[in-house]
């Protein structure tokens, strides 16, 4: 059965993260190195059940909605509602909890923190892209 590339994506992903202990993970450039790499075996096998023309291409960076599910899964992210249980989520933030440095001890809503965090992941991550990769 032939599977979308968002299958491929979605699946490596998740299995590749499953892999990892959240107390103990690799470095960004490592996450992104082995699961690109991941990702182009089982985009291989997925090219092989399919005819000439109609074969994926396989990506040279992580995706936003990878990044974000990166993030969510090893580090300490927080939706803090803001206008109420049932309002609209586009009032919330994101605060993920620091660990070290000046705001140790806190969690932080900064989107300097979240860019430079994501961007560890595809350093040529767009504004758009951040962007989408907030909404995730």
């Amino acid at each position: 059965m032939q599977h979308t590339l968002n299958d491929v994506l979605r699946v490596t992903t998740d299995n590749y993260l499953a892999s990892l202990d959240p107390a103990n993970p690799p470095e960004p450039s490592v996450i992104e190195a082995e699961l690109l790499d991941n990702i182009q075996i089982e985009l291989a096998l997925e090219n092989g059940t399919r005819e000439k023309g109609n074969k994926f291409k396989c990506p040279q960076t992580l995706e936003f909605q990878q990044i974000a599910k990166i993030v969510s899964y090893l580090y300490p992210v927080y939706r803090i509602e803001t206008a109420g249980t049932n309002a609209d989520t586009t009032y919330d933030l994101l605060a993920i909890y620091q660990s070290d440095g000046p705001d140790e001890g806190i969690y932080v809503t900064s989107d300097e923190v979240f860019r430079t965090l994501a961007r560890q992941y595809n350093y040529k991550l767009t504004t758009r892209e951040y962007n989408e990769f907030m909404t995730v």
